[in-house]
This record gives structure tokens, sequence and C-alpha cells, in this order.
């Protein structure tokens, strides 16, 4: 497949899954399995621009080391395994273990459809219990960061996981963005931190969507010796709304790119940023 798009299609359009698998991944992929056509598909293969261009880049000089940190039900992680196959060497991580069973489903399928190896391994445990001592050229993160306590521990742990000359890529929601709050208030109140028990016992703090801001990423990493290399901010309609007008005549996805490129009316406006770090 050429994007990431075209990879999750496929799944939706396969019937690769059983059972538990199917039940966890199509209740992961909720709001995306029956409408993932359009404008959603344009929207989420665009949001993974930033992760391709460093990749094309990085497998160009060397062996890459990436880190797929909130991997979920293994989706962008087998993605990349799987596209820049000579190039990488994938590590998923997630606290959910439903989720990583799910991926290494995944995994098997997609080498029993290609006939290859899948250079690509799941572990289900906390970012903080990782070995610092292991370093990743690139680190991804796709509405991720908003769930990780301590923050403070985590930015630190992140930036120690990242190696000297690596690719930190966040994408998340946009704490600017005063009706996605609004949302987000309503769906859960005002606590945003609350504890949880994982699968092996483990007591940790999770943040409940507790979004955040360009800006502060910014402060954040820049303590640690982390450097913006772009910021972008994306995506304004709805699934509902951007398939209708796209229906309609509108190239919405140019037309975003546009209006999200004014000054203050991104920040305000944008639902996502994806904000790229490199570590000197």
């Amino acid at each position: 497949m050429d994007n990431a798009g075209d990879f999750l299609d496929w799944w939706f359009e396969g019937d690769f899954l059983q059972g538990k698998t199917e039940k966890v991944f199509k209740r992961y992929y909720s709001n995306y399995y029956k409408n993932f056509s359009g404008y959603l598909k344009r929207a989420w293969t665009d949001r993974h621009r930033e992760l391709d261009e460093a990749l094309r880049e990085g497998t160009d000089r060397n062996h890459l080391r990436v880190l797929d940190l909130g991997c979920g039900t293994g989706s962008i992680s087998l993605y990349v395994a799987a596209k820049y196959q000579d190039g990488c060497e994938v590590v998923g991580l997630d606290i959910n273990e439903d989720r990583i069973q799910c991926a290494e489903e995944r995994k098997k399928v997609l080498e029993k459809k290609s006939g290859r190896k899948i250079q690509c391994r799941y572990m289900n445990t906390n970012l903080l219990n990782l070995d610092d001592e292991i370093k990743f050229d690139i680190i991804f993160l796709e509405e991720t960061f908003h769930h990780l306590e301590p923050r403070f521990k985590v930015v630190r742990k992140i930036s120690d996981l990242l190696r000297d000359g690596g690719v930190l890529i966040i994408s998340e929601v946009n704490a600017y963005n005063v009706f996605m709050q609004l949302q987000l208030l309503k769906r859960r109140g005002f606590k945003t931190i609350r504890r949880m028990t994982l699968d092996d016992g483990q007591v940790i703090d999770y943040g409940v969507e507790r979004i955040v801001t360009a800006r502060r990423l910014i402060r954040l990493f820049k303590f640690h010796g982390l450097r913006v290399k772009s910021l972008r901010y994306f995506r304004i309609a709805s699934a509902k709304l951007g398939n209708i007008l796209e229906k309609m005549g509108f190239d919405l996805l140019s037309d975003e790119r546009v209006i999200c490129n004014i000054p203050f009316f991104n920040r305000s406006f944008a639902v996502h940023y994806n904000i790229v770090f490199k570590k000197d």
C-alpha cells in the first residue's frame, strides 16, 4: 500500500480477523469502520505525512529503530514495518493487553498474506518501564500524549529514549480549539487524571483526554534538548461534513491547508496538530 490510508482501508475491506480480535479491532475503529472513504480517508492519510517524510529521509541513510508509542491495535506500526521493511525495526507499545493481542494477530495475518516476516514486535507495558538503554531513531505518538502521566516524567523518558539526531513526532488534539475542549468537558467532566490498574497489577496515573497545546509541548521538550523542526495545524471539518462538502465538489483538504496557514485562525479552529522535534 502506498500510504497509511490505503493500508487501513485494506483491513476494513478485507475479512481477515475473527472472534475477539475482530471485535477489538472494530471497537477501536468504531468511528472509522463504516465511514472510511473520501474526506476521512484522505485526512487520515494526510495526518501521517510527517511520519512518512521522516521514514523516507531516515531509511535513505541507515537502518532505523522506530517506536510506535500508544500503538493501539497496531495499524501504524504494521504499516511502517511493511512499507519500509528493509530499513526499519519497529516496536509497538501499549498498556491495553487486548489491543496488543489484536496487533499480534494482525501481524500474523500480514505475514501470511505477504509471504514474509514483518520486522515488528509488540510490548504490553507502561512507557516508564522501558529500559533507557534502548534508543530509537523515530518515536511516533498519535493521540497518545494526552493519556500519559505523570507528564514531566513522561517527557523526560521519551527524550531519553530518543537517539541523538533522532526525530519525535507527536500528533495531537488541539487544546486551543474551544469546541474540542467543550466536547471533552461534556464527555469526561473536570477530572483529567485518574488511577488505572493494568493487567499486571501495576497502578498508574492515566490522563483522561488531557489535551495540550503545541506551545506547551515545545516548552516541555525544549528543556530536554529537543528543538522544533516543524509544526502544522490541520483538519477543521468533521468526517460527516467533510464527505458532504466533497460530494458537492469542494476540495476540502486543499481548502483546509490554506485556512490552517492563517496565523491565529489555525490555532483557534484546527482540530489537530503535528509537531516534529529533533534531538541535537
